[in-house]
C-alpha cells in the first residue's frame, strides 16, 4: 500500500504537492543552467560548434557510464535522502562557477567538469523521484500525477530560459548560476517538508550488479510495448540532443538574436509543452492513450520542420509555430509512455527499470550531442537543424504503422502494489 495518502483535497495529497514543488524548483535551476552554460562558452570563451557539442556531451556521458549502477543503488536505499543530497550537491557545484570566473581562471574544461558533475546528480535526482512517485500516489493516478508534473515542468520551461537569458543579459552568464544554485536549495527544502516516512528498503543481499540489472532489462524485453517505447525514447533522445546542442548557437549566430530574445524564443517550446501537459490526460480519457499518442506524433513532428526556416523579423514566426507545436507533441509522447511504464512495473524493480530506460536515452543523448556538433562543423548549423527535424519523421511513421494504429487504449499488464 503506497504511503503519503493523507490530506487528499486534490486527489493526490500534500506529500505529492511537496514533491511537485521540489521537482519544479529543481527544474527551474536546470533550465537556467541549460542556457547559462552555453552562453558562457559562446560569449566568454568563444567556443566552436564542436566544443558546444562536447559541452552537451559532457552532461550526458557520465550519466551513460553510471546510469545502470545508479538504478541498483536507487532500489537499495531510501529515495528522499538521495533527492536532497542531489539538490545540495548541484547547488554547491554551480555556486562555485562565479567564484572561478571572478578569479580569472574559468576555462572550457571548467564547464565540462561542471556539466558532468551536475549531470550525474541530475540523473540521480531523476531516478530517485521516478522511483519515489509511486510511493506517494496510487498507480491509477499516475497519468494525472505525471501530467501535473509535466505541466509545471513546462511552465518552468517557459520561464526558465527567458529568466536565464534575462539574467545573462543583465549580469553575466556566470552570475546567473547563483539563481540556479538557490533553486536547488529550495527544492531540497520542499523535499524535507514531506511528512510521510519512507520505509527502509528490505535488507538486501550482496550486490550482484549484472544479475540485478538483468532483472530490470528482462522486465522490459518481456513486454514488447515497453521495449518499443524505450527504443522510441532512445532514438528521440539522440535526435533532440543534436537539436538542442545547436539551438542556442543557431539563434545567436545564425539568426543573430541577443540573449534576451533567445531566452524568450526558447520559452516558446515550454509553452507548447505546457499545453501538451494539459491536454494529455484529457485527450487520453476522451480518445484513449494510444490514439492520443498517434495524434501527437503525426501532427507535431512534421511541423517541427518549420524551425530551421527561422529568420530575423517575421521569419521568427516559423520558429514560434514549429517550437510550440513540437513542444506540445514531445510532452504528450513523454507522459503517456512514461506513465504506462510506471503503471506496469513492480515496485521492487522501479529503480532498475528506470535506469535501463534512462541509460539508453543517455546513450542517445551522448551520441546526439557529438553528432550535432560534428555535422554542424561540416555542413553548417542551419543544415544540421534541418537534419535533426527530418530525423523525427521516422518516429512518427513508426508509431503510425505500429500495432498501436488500431488501438484506443494501451494494453495492461499486472500491477504490483508498492
Amino acid at each position: 500500500m503506497p504511503i503519503g495518502r493523507r490530506d487528499r483535497s486534490d486527489g493526490l495529497g500534500r506529500d505529492f504537492r511537496m514533491l511537485w514543488a521540489a521537482n519544479a524548483a529543481s527544474l527551474a535551476g536546470t533550465a537556467v543552467t541549460g542556457i547559462a552554460l552555453p552562453m558562457i562558452a559562446i560569449y566568454d570563451l568563444h567556443a566552436s560548434p564542436l566544443e558546444i557539442g562536447l559541452l552537451t556531451t559532457m552532461t550526458w556521458l557520465p550519466q551513460l557510464a553510471l546510469g545502470l549502477p545508479a538504478g541498483v543503488l536507487v532500489d537499495r536505499i531510501r529515495r528522499r535522502p538521495l533527492l536532497v543530497a542531489a539538490d545540495v550537491g548541484r547547488a554547491l557545484i554551480l555556486a562555485a562557477v562565479p567564484l572561478v570566473a571572478a578569479l580569472g581562471v574559468l576555462h572550457l574544461w571548467t564547464l565540462y567538469v561542471v556539466a558532468a558533475a551536475t549531470g550525474v546528480l541530475t540523473m540521480l535526482f531523476g531516478l530517485g523521484w521516478t522511483a519515489y512517485l509511486p510511493f506517494l500516489i496510487d498507480r491509477d493516478r499516475l497519468v494525472d500525477g505525471n501530467s501535473k508534473l509535466e505541466a509545471t515542468n513546462t511552465v518552468i520551461g517557459i520561464a526558465g530560459p527567458g529568466l536565464g537569458g534575462l539574467l545573462v543579459q543583465l549580469m553575466s552568464a556566470a552570475l546567473a548560476l547563483v539563481a540556479d544554485a538557490a533553486s536547488y536549495l529550495l527544492s531540497a527544502a520542499c523535499l524535507a517538508a514531506i511528512r510521510a516516512k519512507e520505509p527502509n528498503p528490505p535488507r538486501q543481499r550482496r550486490i550482484h550488479l549484472f544479475r540485478e540489472l538483468g532483472e530490470g532489462a528482462r522486465f522490459l524485453t518481456q513486454h514488447p510495448l515497453a521495449a518499443a517505447f524505450v527504443a522510441f525514447f532512445a532514438f528521440g533522445a539522440l535526435v533532440m540532443a543534436a537539436h538542442q546542442t545547436l539551438l542556442v548557437l543557431f539563434l545567436v549566430r545564425t539568426v543573430g538574436l541577443p540573449p534576451g530574445a533567445v531566452g524568450g524564443l526558447l520559452a516558446v517550446g515550454g509553452a507548447g509543452g505546457f499545453l501538451g501537459a494539459l491536454l494529455a490526460p484529457r485527450l487520453s480519457q476522451r480518445l484513449g492513450p494510444a490514439r492520443t499518442l498517434r495524434l501527437a506524433v503525426t501532427i507535431s513532428f512534421p511541423l517541427g520542420l518549420l524551425i530551421p526556416l527561422t529568420q530575423p523579423g517575421w521569419g521568427l514566426t516559423a520558429y514560434i509555430v514549429g517550437a510550440a507545436v513540437l513542444g506540445a507533441g514531445l510532452t504528450v509522447t513523454n507522459i503517456i509512455p512514461f506513465s504506462f511504464l510506471l503503471s506496469i512495473c513492480p515496485a521492487e524493480l522501479l529503480g532498475r527499470v528506470a535506469s535501463v530506460a534512462r541509460t539508453l536515452q543517455y546513450a542517445g543523448s551522448v551520441l546526439g550531442g557529438i553528432l550535432g556538433g560534428t555535422l554542424a562543423s561540416w555542413l553548417g548549423v542551419r543544415s544540421t537543424m534541418w537534419i535533426t527535424m527530418v530525423a523525427l519523421l521516422p518516429l512518427a511513421i513508426l508509431i503510425a504503422a505500429s500495432p498501436l494504429h488500431h488501438l484506443r487504449d494501451l494494453p495492461s499488464s499486472r500491477r504490483t502494489a508498492a
